[in-house]
């Protein structure tokens, strides 16, 4: 009995030192201890537990491994499904960048397209206007019998006869004079254009100057055209020295009231604003007449005078000579200068007086734009005038009722 208690207390003790102790163990290494590292740590750390403890250990490894199955299809499932998605995405942007191309490829062929087109036209353009420009030099310089006119000019033949000196004047003698009188439009203003042609018709000068019409300023012509006496003065345009000046001769300086000619080319040619005096210089001319009248100053020509003009801002551009040059000028000749009202008897007044009057005109019968005259006189046939555009309008007498209405402005000189 004692031996059967040893045995037992024996397998007791076996089972107290290795039950006992293995349950100990457990409950000290086991729950317990798992319940405290599950307080921590949650779950993963029983399972890492569980591993180091036994058959738990091994399922909790096939937990684990469960688990990590479980996690490793679901991260398979979404590689798989990215790689679908990459390849659709793959597809799509590869369709993208075709239509894309295309597209490149299409705008390309567009722009290619408008670019040959428009050097088509520009070639066509080019090639009309160098056609044009030759057959135009190419009957400017032919002088073919085609649309040739002839123009009949009067001829005056002088002749002597033994020792007697006698001027003879005979019949007209027709003097053929080949003109060429295209329908070509050289000139801006169609009827400027029309109007020299026919004065062409008329005068061999007229002729030849028609025919050089490209080579003159436009509004020389015009001036030409309003004003055929200026005939020699755009004649000799082309060859004249642009900066020759004259001097008065002996007839202007003993006269009294001297005409004075803006186009004279003894200044007519001078440059005065953007032209020169014959066709702007109308306001220094009568200031020249005035002074020469006045005062008999040999050096107060035309050109004297234009330059005091452009010297102190009294020319506008594209309006011509400022109504102050009227005043301003004089001072230093010892000249005095009222600005007038529009009354007859103060002109009378005036010219009673020995003085002189220069009227700034609207268009009508002396100018079609602006202009500038001069009034030296009276007499019961009407107010005496000296044009320096005319000498033909200066040797008329005009009335007052005629002048009153084509006056802008006056001033009075003494």
């Amino acid at each position: 009995m004692e031996g059967t208690r040893g045995k037992q207390v024996g397998s007791d003790k076996q089972g107290t030192n290795e039950r006992g102790v293995r349950s100990r163990r457990q409950v000290t290494n086991g729950k317990e201890v798992r319940s405290e590292r599950q307080v921590a740590n949650g779950k993963e750390v029983r399972s890492e537990r569980q591993v180091t403890n036994g058959k738990e250990s091994r399922s909790g490894r096939q937990v684990t491994n469960r688990r990590q199955g479980e996690n490793r299809r679901p991260e398979g499932n979404r590689q798989t499904a990215t790689r679908r998605n990459d390849g659709a995405g793959s597809r799509a942007d590869r369709e993208r960048i075709r239509i894309i191309r295309q597209e490149r490829v299409r705008k390309r062929k567009i722009r290619n397209t408008v670019r040959f087109i428009r050097n088509v036209l520009l070639l066509f353009v080019f090639a009309c206007i160098f056609i044009k420009c030759g057959a135009w030099l190419f009957s400017l310089v032919n002088t073919g019998e085609k649309n040739v006119q002839q123009v009949n000019m009067p001829h005056t033949v002088t002749s002597t006869d033994g020792n007697m000196d006698t001027d003879i004047t005979r019949e007209s003698v027709a003097v053929p004079v080949s003109v060429e009188l295209d329908d070509k439009r050289i000139l801006k203003d169609a009827e400027i254009e029309e109007a020299l042609a026919e004065l062409a018709q008329t005068d061999d000068d007229l002729a030849e100057i028609y025919m050089k019409r490209i080579f003159y300023p436009e509004e020389l012509l015009v001036a030409l055209v309003n004003n055929p006496e200026m005939t020699e003065f755009v004649k000799g345009y082309l060859t004249a020295d642009k900066s020759l000046t004259g001097e008065f001769n002996e007839e202007e300086l003993s006269a009294e009231h001297p005409l004075l000619i803006q186009w004279d080319e003894r200044w007519g040619y001078y440059p005065y604003g953007s032209s020169n005096i014959g066709i702007a210089g109308c306001g220094p001319t009568c200031l020249s007449m005035v002074i020469l009248s006045l005062k008999g100053d040999a050096g107060a020509t035309p050109d004297v005078l234009a330059d005091f003009s452009m010297e102190n801002g009294h020319y506008v551009a594209g309006a011509g000579t400022a109504w102050s040059l009227m005043t301003d000028a004089v001072w230093q000749y010892g000249i005095s200068v009222q600005e007038m009202g529009m009354d007859e008897d103060t002109m009378k007044y005036k010219l009673d007086r020995g003085g002189m009057i220069i009227c700034s005109m609207f268009p009508g019968d002396f100018t079609t734009t602006g202009h500038f005259i001069v009034i030296y006189g009276y007499d019961e046939n009407g107010f005496m005038v000296n044009d320096p555009n005319s000498r033909e309008r200066s040797g008329r007498q005009w009335s007052y009722d005629t002048l009153r209405y084509q006056i802008k402005n006056m001033w009075g000189y003494e």
